[in-house]
């Protein structure tokens, strides 16, 4: 919500399976992106028609702001969290707050103020069914926005799907040191793929079935070369979690590279596995 108005809104999907929160049952993102005008906004992130049974406390950190909710039978747990703290523009003007964080007994919520200049927020969420006293802080670690950024692009860009990053390696500069692991592989291992055109074959990877890496003349050849666990990264692509484009997040991609924006698709939301409400 704005100032107490229902918006559209876009979740994430984000992977689970960390080391801090390897037994939530899904986790997700929520941006939003308002301009300041100068003026005092609520964006807050609610439950609504909550049951009996569930009540909700505070769960904050150091620079994090969380309201995680439990019910009676312990058979789910839910935490909501944000960066920011609570009078965060006065007690803390030296952590580059702009604006106050705020916990809701039915969610969370952020207070531009009229210095405001902050025009991103993302909300995290993370739950877990069954089991609930194990990892008891598996959903405060899973709701903790770190990394966030990698997923939550301004909605303009569009979509990254697998045929506009290939059309982003055709282009061919601009992407050296790009960086993605797959969702299914519970280490998270890193894998690299880039664009040297000094080389005769001038597309690599590393970090992947062969020990010292490969070459590749095409992107094609680099996208379709079964090198990971016996499989490509078109094979895989469901299961990519894409880190950064060029050395760069996605998002600071987009914005900083302005020869390639062409390339995204118009669409609803960059990241894979999303969808709108």
């Amino acid at each position: 919500m704005i100032d107490n108005i229902e918006i559209q809104y876009v979740c994430v999907k984000l992977p689970v399976g960390g080391y801090s929160y390897r037994e939530v049952t899904a986790r997700y993102a929520i941006p939003v992106f308002l301009e300041p005008d100068g003026e005092e906004h609520t964006i807050d992130c609610r439950l609504v028609d909550i049951p009996g049974g569930v009540y909700g406390e505070p769960d904050s950190g150091e620079a994090i702001e969380c309201m995680t909710f439990d019910n009676e039978d312990e058979s789910i747990r839910l935490s909501i969290a944000c960066w920011g703290e609570t009078g965060g523009t006065i007690e803390y003007p030296d952590r580059g707050y702009d604006y106050d964080t705020v916990t809701l007994s039915d969610g969370m919520s952020h207070i531009m103020t009229p210095a405001t200049k902050t025009s991103k927020y993302v909300f995290g969420i993370s739950w877990k069914e069954g089991n609930i006293t194990a990892l008891d802080e598996d959903t405060w670690f899973g709701a903790i926005p770190i990394g966030f950024t990698y997923y939550c692009i301004n909605p303009e860009i569009g979509t990254i799907t697998y045929e506009v990053l290939l059309s982003v390696f055709k282009f061919g500069a601009f992407v050296d040191e790009t960086r993605f692991y797959f969702e299914d592989d519970p280490l998270e291992e890193e894998h690299y793929i880039g664009y040297l055109p000094e080389f005769e074959k001038t597309y690599w990877a590393g970090y992947c079935d062969i020990e010292d890496g490969c070459e590749f003349e095409t992107s094609e050849e680099l996208f379709e070369a079964k090198i990971y666990n016996g499989k490509s990264l078109k094979d895989r692509w469901d299961t990519v979690v894409l880190l950064g484009i060029g050395g760069l997040a996605v998002e600071d991609y987009f914005y900083s590279i302005p020869e390639v924006r062409h390339l995204f698709t118009e669409g609803a939301y960059h990241s894979r596995n999303a969808f709108t409400t």
